[in-house]
């Protein structure tokens, strides 16, 4: 050994476990992959990745090798999974999941037949945050159904399909496109007031991203707001719409497998409950939604902490008595043959019926927004993040390549001012920021590096009523930030009705 190779110092003995683990595992890699190579170019058969259980080895093996909790999926609509066959410590509780990346136990496909089999299907309450397998909503519910079949009845499993951040369309599009061979009896959705959020997609080693597969023109600008959810402006509404379509998309898609299963929406939105109602629960059969009376939303003893409003094992459970008792009394599942439970039937029907009065009337927390909503979004203040921005611009007033904001609209107002700076980056140069009301484009703004942008443009006829909102869309844009990953266009200071 050389002298300076003796000097240096000692890596700590833990990031050489992590490096030789590393080193294992790329080993293993290559090396079944060599294999696979050998195999192919001298004709051999069976050995090769076309060969399901080859391939899962290896990937069981990497997996192994990382504390990586997420996986990119190849689906756009999905974005990601749970990371396959792996198990980790998350939220200080075992995590384990299934070949496909779901925490459940692996289950057949196809469906074998004489099984009756409920998804519920949503995201990280349905995931269940720091509730054992067994404790959660899926759990819980598997248990009071068994527990209530009638003689002879067939055996019954309850499958949990949630990914933490999954939203409502990209847990339809998981379910949807899987429906055929996972033959499901009964579809339980529970869904969330965040659930219009865009879903992050992964970096690797299982990290959450700064970006959405579903938009890559966007680059880093995830768009997720509390004002999202209140079908207010061009952004809201046409989330809503793909949203519902979704919806209808998988009650259709049901109805054409030969059992017919029913899909159930359950409504966890809280003071939003109305808009969700008006928006998607009113497109539905009565007896296939289920909205959570306010009360529930806001019972703390159900909840994990005072500042985290999931549901405890008490929370799922008190949901899995209801959902079971409306399973008998609105016959979502007749093979079960499901015994008569009084007390657990009235407690089911008045909660439903709370929850129902609430959906249908007004929203008062829509109005409140509407009272608080400005026509100006000024950013050159160093407040606080706005609240009428949907997403698109970092706290130096760097604009992602795509931003959205809903402003508040006072009567006189008939235009809309833009003020920013363009940066200095000549590659910008022949670049513009297309300009939009709802769905109307105002013009265009071009970026001349590091000349100011004042933009002026009269509000077109026809617009809808109440707030609007207004997008800017760039057609190119540079990297900021350390690690080169930040993608911007311009510099954003204002935008107003006037």
């Amino acid at each position: 050994m050389d002298r300076e190779a003796s000097s240096a110092p000692r890596a700590p003995g833990r990031w050489i476990a992590a490096l030789l683990g590393v080193v294992l595992a790329l080993s293993v890699a290559c090396g079944i992959l060599a294999r696979l190579r050998l195999a192919n170019t001298s004709g051999a058969a069976g050995t090769s990745l076309d060969d399901p259980e080859v391939r899962r080895e290896l990937v069981t093996r990497l997996v192994a090798e990382t504390d990586a909790l997420n996986d990119s999926h190849p689906d756009a609509d999905v974005a990601r999974v749970l990371a396959p066959s792996s198990r980790h410590r998350f939220e200080g509780v075992d995590v384990a999941t299934n070949r496909v990346g779901m925490r459940e136990r692996d289950y057949a496909i196809p469906k074998p037949a004489g099984l009756v089999r409920v998804v519920v299907l949503g995201d990280s309450f349905v995931f269940g945050i720091k509730c054992e397998p067994q404790e959660r909503l899926g759990g819980q519910l598997e248990r009071l159904l068994r527990e209530g079949r009638g003689p002879g009845a067939p055996d019954v499993e309850v499958l949990s399909l949630g990914v933490s951040s999954w939203n409502l369309t990209s847990a339809i599009a998981y379910l949807r496109r899987q429906l055929d061979r996972l033959q499901p009896d009964l579809v339980l959705h529970v869904t969330v007031s965040n659930d219009l959020d865009d879903v992050s997609g992964v970096r690797g080693f299982g990290a959450l991203a700064s970006f959405a597969p579903l938009h890559p023109s966007r680059a880093d600008s995830l768009l997720n707001t509390s004002l999202l959810p209140m079908g207010m402006g061009w952004e809201s509404r046409t989330r809503f719409e793909l949203a519902r379509e979704s919806v209808l998309g998988l009650v259709a898609a049901l109805a054409r497998l030969p059992a017919r299963p029913r899909y159930v929406l359950v409504g966890h939105w809280g003071a939003l409950t109305a808009v969700l109602h008006a928006e998607i629960g009113k497109f539905l059969d009565p007896d296939s939604v289920v909205y959570t009376p306010f009360a529930f939303y806001r019972d703390e003893s159900i909840w994990l902490d005072r500042e985290n409003y999931h549901w405890n094992p008490a929370g799922n459970e008190r949901l899995a008595r209801v959902l079971a008792g409306l399973a008998r009394t609105r016959a979502w599942l007749p093979g079960l043959a499901l015994a008569p439970a009084q007390e657990a039937e009235r407690d089911a029907r008045e909660f439903a019926e709370q929850g129902l009065a609430e959906a249908l009337a007004p929203c008062a927390e829509v109005e409140r927004t509407l009272r608080r909503l400005a026509p100006r979004l000024d950013l050159t203040g160093g407040a606080p993040y706005p609240r009428e921005l949907h997403g698109g611009v970092d706290a130096e007033r760097l604009a992602s390549p795509y931003v959205s904001i809903l402003l508040g609209r006072m009567e006189a107002s008939r235009v809309l001012h833009v003020v920013g700076r363009a940066l200095p980056d000549s590659v910008l140069t022949g670049a513009v920021v297309r300009v939009w009301v709802e769905d109307r484009e105002l013009g265009t703004i071009p970026l001349e590096p590091d000349r100011p942008i004042d933009f002026r443009a009269e509000l077109p006829a026809g617009l809808p009523g109440g707030p609007l909102n207004v997008r800017l869309e760039a057609s190119d844009y540079v990297y900021r930030g350390d690690d080169l990953r930040h993608c911007v266009a311009f510099e954003l200071d204002l935008v107003a009705l006037e």
